[in-house]
């Protein structure tokens, strides 16, 4: 059996977040504090060494990775990406989570994709990446449907229990530098 070690990391706060607005697949940038977390972020993690980091191809996921590691080789995958809520995309974060708690994971989001379709491509990711980097540690910095996925494939638990225990859900928010994984196949 393969074992692909993660570690997980939530880029940084964007001018979207700071007004409330789930940004989806939009190209949104980091805002001044965003770009201080990363800068904060670096400093925490700068004892840790990875084989490969990577990071969706949304620009605040490139932003943050390349605030956090200056110096290393970021691979962009578009796998990694937030889920598109379609219509709901720069609207408020709440509209988002009211749709999710209405329609759970199976229902498509209106012109976007389902929770479960963000699921599939998270498990194609991450088998791909066991089969060529076995008993590799990678990190990954990307987006909350994405971490939520990855919670869901590899905790195996459902959608519901994974948004029920939410970092971003506690109050207060139970951020930390890096959420470790262990993927096996």
């Amino acid at each position: 059996m393969s074992k692909l070690y993660i570690t997980y990391f939530a880029h940084g706060t964007t001018y979207d977040n700071e007004k409330g607005l789930f940004s989806g697949q939009n190209g949104v940038e980091l805002s001044q504090t965003g770009i201080e977390q990363m800068d904060k972020l670096r400093e925490l993690i700068e004892n840790k060494e990875f084989d490969l980091v990577l990071t969706s191809d949304l620009k605040r996921g490139v932003q943050s990775a390349e605030l956090t590691w200056p110096n290393l080789h970021i691979i962009q995958d578009k796998r990694l990406r937030e889920c598109d809520v379609g219509e709901l995309t720069g609207k408020q974060e709440e509209l988002v989570d009211r749709f999710v708690n209405e329609n759970g994971s199976n229902e498509k989001f209106p012109n976007g994709e389902s929770l479960k379709e963000v699921e599939f491509r998270i498990k194609d990711f991450l088998d791909e990446f066991i089969k060529n980097y076995p008993d590799k540690h990678i990190a990954i910095l990307s987006h909350k449907y994405t971490q939520l996925a990855i919670d869901v494939i590899i905790k195996k638990i459902s959608w519901e229990d994974a948004i029920k225990n939410d970092w971003r859900s506690q109050i207060p928010k139970a951020w930390q530098p890096g959420w470790e994984y262990i993927y096996e196949k």
